[in-house]
C-alpha cells in the first residue's frame, strides 16, 4: 500500500493513505448527499434552525468578509478585528483651544474571533450495516446521514439562540436592552402593522441600513401569515414576497426566555456565525480503515469534520464495528459593546435588539418615543 509520511508541527508522524474502506466510504457519503439534495423527504429536513439560518443567510453575509480562524494548512490561527470607537458628543468643544497642546492619540481596539463551542454526532454500524451504508443506493446513505445532521444542527441552533440572547444590545438613545413591546396582531385577528413600524423605526433611529432579520415564533409567525407571505420554509419566509424585513421562524427563541412571543432582531452583517474544522490540510488523514477528513453539507453549506474509525474487538468479527462521527467548532462574532465612546446615543448598540410581540389594538399616539 502506497503511503506518505507527513511531519506535523508537534513532530508527530501521521501515516496517511489514499485507499482503503474508510477513504471510499467518506467519498461516497459526499457524493450521495450531493446527488439527492433537494429531495422532498422527511429525512432530508432540518428542524427549522431559524437563528442559524438567519446568520448564514445571504441577507446577513452579503458584502461581509469571512473571518478565518485557521490557515490553509489547517492550523489554528488567532484572528482579531481592529476598530476605532465612534466618537462621543464630548469630542467637540465650543471654545477655542491651543493647538500646540497635544491631545490623546486615538487608540485602536481589538475584538477576538473565537470558536469556543463544539458539537458532534456519532453513528455506529456493524460490518453488514457499514457495507450497506457504503455500497447501497445513495438515498439510504443520505437518510442515515441526514438524521444525524438534523440533531447536530438543532443543537447548534440552540447554542446560537443562547448566545444571541446573552448578547442583546441596547436601543439607540435608551441605554437599555430590555424588550420593547410591539403590537403585531389585533384582538379581531387581523395584522397590526404598527408593530412592524415600531421595529423599523428603532432601526432607523440607529441609522442601520438593510432589512432587519427577525427571528421568532408565535405572534410574529402569525403576523407574517396574515400578510399572506406564504410562510415558512426552513430558511425563513418567502423572500420574493416579504416587505420590510426578513423573517426566520424559530421556537427556541421563546423556549429560552420567560414568557412568549420574543423577537430577536438583527442588523444585517453585525453578527456572524464562525466555524472551523480540524481535519484539513496537513491534518487530513486516511489510514486504511480509519479516516479524519471533512465534508461539505450542500443543504446548509457548512463544512464538517468527518471521522471514520474501525473497532476490531476481541470478541470476534461479530463484535467489530465502524464508528462515523461528524463534528464542528463554532461561535458568534458580535459587535463590541464599546463601539461608540461615551457619551453617545449609540452607546451599547451592537445590532442585536430584543422585541416582544403583543396581541391587542395599539394606540398609535402612545408609541411616539
Amino acid at each position: 500500500m502506497k503511503a506518505k509520511i507527513l511531519i506535523l508541527l508537534n513532530a508527530a508522524l501521521i501515516l496517511t493513505t489514499t485507499s482503503g474502506a474508510a477513504f471510499t466510504c467518506c467519498r461516497e457519503v459526499q457524493k450521495s448527499l450531493r446527488n439527492v439534495v433537494g429531495a422532498n423527504d422527511l429525512s432530508m429536513k432540518v428542524s427549522s434552525p431559524g437563528a442559524l439560518s438567519a446568520l448564514r443567510s445571504e441577507a446577513n453575509m452579503a458584502g461581509v468578509r469571512f473571518l478565518e480562524t485557521q490557515d490553509e494548512f489547517g492550523r489554528t490561527q488567532i484572528t482579531k478585528v481592529g476598530y476605532y470607537q465612534k466618537l462621543g458628543e464630548d469630542d467637540s468643544s465650543d471654545t477655542q483651544t491651543d493647538i500646540c497642546t497635544p491631545g490623546t492619540t486615538p487608540a485602536k481596539l481589538y475584538a477576538s474571533v473565537t470558536t469556543p463551542r463544539y458539537r458532534e454526532v456519532e453513528l455506529t454500524l456493524n460490518d453488514a450495516d457499514f457495507k450497506t451504508f457504503c455500497e447501497t443506493h445513495s438515498e439510504y446513505r443520505a437518510e442515515m446521514t441526514r438524521r444525524k445532521l438534523d440533531v447536530l444542527y438543532h443543537n447548534i441552533n440552540k447554542d446560537v439562540v443562547t448566545d444571541l440572547i446573552a448578547n442583546y444590545g441596547e436601543f439607540y438613545d435608551i441605554s437599555s436592552s430590555a424588550a420593547v413591546s410591539v403590537p403585531m396582531v389585533n384582538t379581531d385577528g387581523s395584522a397590526n402593522y404598527w408593530g412592524e413600524t415600531m421595529i423599523l423605526d428603532e432601526f432607523e433611529k440607529a441609522e442601520i441600513s438593510g432589512k432587519p432579520l427577525l427571528i421568532g415564533h408565535g405572534l410574529l409567525n402569525k403576523y407574517v401569515r396574515l400578510q399572506k407571505i406564504g410562510c415558512c420554509n426552513d430558511g425563513g419566509a418567502d423572500m420574493s414576497q416579504i416587505g420590510e424585513f426578513n423573517f426566520y421562524r424559530d421556537a427556541q427563541v421563546d423556549k429560552q426566555q420567560s414568557g412568549a412571543n420574543h423577537i430577536i432582531a438583527l442588523a444585517p452583517g453585525t453578527t456572524q456565525f464562525i466555524s472551523n474544522v480540524d481535519f484539513v490540510g496537513d491534518f487530513e488523514v486516511f489510514d486504511g480503515k480509519n479516516a479524519k477528513t471533512t465534508i461539505v453539507d450542500p443543504l446548509t453549506g457548512m463544512t464538517l469534520n468527518m471521522t471514520v474509525v474501525y473497532n476490531f474487538c476481541q470478541g470476534g468479527d461479530s463484535a467489530s464495528s465502524w464508528v462515523i462521527k461528524w463534528s464542528v467548532n463554532y461561535g458568534l462574532f458580535t459587535l463590541p459593546d464599546n463601539l461608540a465612546a461615551a457619551p453617545s446615543p449609540w452607546e451599547g448598540v451592537n445590532g442585536i435588539f430584543h422585541f416582544q410581540a403583543t396581541c391587542g389594538d395599539a394606540n398609535v399616539c402612545d408609541n411616539q418615543s
